[in-house]
């Protein structure tokens, strides 16, 4: 294993109340690039994807840190800031709707307003109920609609 770069900018654990993240730096990505990029955006919305399927099936306040600790951990490995993971997740949501029996038409649009961190966070935790209805709706396997999810946004 080479050793980490010091001088290397890298995105810190940021949905966790106190972490930090670069605002905008050479490290992160910008939201409009992740978006040109069609690879790195279903790679991280696949991350993503699977994260939700892993995580508890409790709530986030019975279970406060799965969602923040497994978001911070695509930020770093895709190197993206709160914005790059909202940028992912928006498409994530309409492939998992695509992919499973939940008709798009009743299901609410969720808003990403306020701070990039909690949008992130609020919109992470819908996600994660969507995959749960949708799962039940077409009684699939969450890891399988979540792979399902990720496969139709690399094919899409």
């Amino acid at each position: 294993m080479s050793p980490i770069d010091a001088s290397s900018p890298r995105p810190r654990l940021s949905l966790l109340l106190g972490g930090g993240y670069p605002s905008r730096g050479a490290a992160a990505l910008e939201p409009a690039a992740l978006a040109d990029d069609d690879d790195l955006l279903a790679s991280l919305a696949g991350d993503i994807a699977e994260l939700l399927a892993a995580a508890p099936d409790t709530d986030a306040i019975q279970a406060p840190l799965a969602l923040p600790l497994g978001l911070s951990a695509c930020m770093v490995r895709h190197c993206v800031d709160p914005e790059g993971l909202i940028e992912a997740m928006l498409p994530l949501r309409r492939a998992l709707i695509a992919v499973s029996a939940l008709d798009a038409a009743s299901e609410p649009v969720p808003l990403t307003a306020g701070a990039p961190e909690d949008a992130a966070l609020h919109l992470a935790a819908y996600l994660h109920g969507l995959l749960a209805r949708a799962s039940a709706a077409s009684e699939i396997h969450r890891h399988a609609l979540a792979s399902a999810a990720a496969e139709h946004l690399r094919t899409a």
